[in-house]
């Protein structure tokens, strides 16, 4: 139904020369026959994707080729919206000064065992589901899969050296101080003779998507709609991959929305500022300590830009 034949009706109810009835039902057809246009263009034509070099600051949000599946009865476009969504995450924290990739694993800032884009693999069973292999190449004959026992005494060996960069701060806490990953892995080979195993991208590829789709996108949903902010209604993408990255640096435990202590984890300051769609107030609450000033810029900067 054209738009002015849904004005007309509309008028005529206000001259008292239509029914109630008749504006309504005009209203609510109109709606729907709008609704596949309105998903296109809210959540596909103008969805973003990064590109470009994130710090040299020229790193933007821009228009990406539309998808174009048919909204009129699909009832899965947020799964396909979902997905979109991940591989852009995840090539946004690939980005050096966001979390990066290594295909081996490195020492993090709190001692533990990372890999891939911030990967955890902290234990012998969190490395089973992974092959490793002593060359950077795809497992075969020549580049055999390490065994169990192999990945066993390895661990061993990377938790010493782990180890090695421990020290005990002012507060009598255990602490880390990390060099880059690329001095960890001169250093691991001069002390042992021999590179980190390498684990196979697919695998890592695979993992991290995973963790984005069972674990980011679920946990920042559940979060916001605790305050009746729906995920998909209130942020572009933009806003998304923002809020994502907050909750993907701090964990599930330390990114809490709600009002409570700043030292345990709650936000108070970015949860007011999200229910009241305060895009300034939002990017001013999205800084963290210990986190490189350029990606602190950078979310910043998406946030600002982040609400419909």
């Amino acid at each position: 139904m054209p738009e002015d034949e849904v004005r007309e009706i509309i008028r005529k109810y206000y001259d008292a020369t239509g029914t109630h009835e008749e504006s309504i039902q005009a209203v609510m057809n109109y709606i729907h026959e709008k609704e596949p246009e309105w998903k296109m263009k809210y959540f596909y034509n103008n969805a973003d994707n990064v590109s470009g070099n994130a710090f040299n600051g020229t790193s933007t949000i821009s228009a990406s080729s539309p998808m174009t599946p048919n909204w009129q009865g699909n009832q899965n476009w947020q799964d396909e919206y979902d997905e979109e969504l991940i591989d852009t995450f995840y090539n946004h924290l690939k980005q050096d000064g966001i979390e990066g990739y290594k295909n081996f694993i490195y020492c993090d800032s709190g001692g533990l065992n990372t890999t891939g884009n911030g990967l955890r693999v902290p234990t012998l069973k969190s490395l089973s589901g992974y092959t490793m292999t002593m060359n950077n190449a795809p497992v075969s004959a020549q580049n055999p899969a390490l065994t169990m026992a192999q990945k066993a005494a390895y661990l061993q060996r990377q938790n010493d050296f782990c180890k090695t960069y421990s020290y005990i701060d002012q507060n009598g806490q255990k602490a880390w101080d990390v060099p880059l990953a690329e001095t960890q892995e001169d250093e691991y080979k001069e002390l042992y003779g021999e590179h980190q195993p390498y684990f196979q991208d697919d695998e890592l590829e695979a993992a991290g998507k995973e963790y984005i789709r069972r674990v980011v996108l679920p946990v920042l949903k559940e979060k916001l709609e605790k305050h009746n902010i729906d995920f998909y209604d209130t942020f572009n993408q933009k806003g998304q991959i923002a809020l994502m990255d907050l909750l993907y640096n701090l964990g599930e435990n330390k990114f809490k929305l709600d009002e409570g202590p700043i030292d345990e984890g709650y936000w108070p300051g970015l949860t007011k500022a999200l229910i009241a769609s305060s895009a300034k107030d939002a990017a001013k609450n999205t800084h963290r300590k210990n986190i490189g000033d350029n990606r602190n810029k950078l979310i910043y900067n998406y946030m600002l830009e982040g609400f419909r």
